[in-house]
């Protein structure tokens, strides 16, 4: 099952690396027009978090959730933020990466809230931006001069 993940998500990896544009047929009068609509990297990023989280609940159901991957979970939203930056789609990115960042599971998650800041400049929201700059610059531990 988390081969069929792990599948979808190299899937949207490759449709992003090569910019692969899914195209979109929408009728007017009796013309039709095509439009670009999102990436194809996009739907197999979703479709791999579908996927994962149905190997979660499988496993839940099982009675195996200490076998569960986090690193594919971490993995699979990830991938899914960054797709949502790529198509444009900021508040999707941000919600992804605010998920990321509050489960205390992923280890060193805090560092995303850089990704977060950069949204919240784009958005020309300066003052979250320099916020989750700085939390992020508190999440770099003091040992690592160069980092910070």
């Amino acid at each position: 099952m988390e081969r069929r993940v792990m599948d979808m998500l190299k899937e949207s990896l490759f449709a992003a690396e090569r910019r692969s544009f899914k195209e979109v047929t929408i009728p007017i009068v009796s013309t039709r027009v095509h439009q670009t609509g999102g990436f194809q990297a996009l739907d197999k990023a979703k479709e791999a978090g579908r996927r994962e989280r149905a190997v979660v609940k499988y496993r839940e159901q099982q009675g195996v959730v200490e076998s569960m991957n986090i690193d594919l979970t971490f993995t699979v939203l990830f991938n899914l933020a960054q797709q949502y930056m790529a198509n444009e789609m900021a508040n999707e990115a941000l919600n992804t990466y605010q998920i990321i960042v509050k489960n205390k599971m992923f280890p060193n998650s805090g560092r995303l809230k850089v990704n977060i800041g950069n949204i919240y400049f784009k958005k020309k929201d300066y003052n979250k931006a320099i916020k989750y700059y700085r939390m992020a610059l508190d999440q770099v531990p003091s040992i690592q001069k160069e980092t910070r």
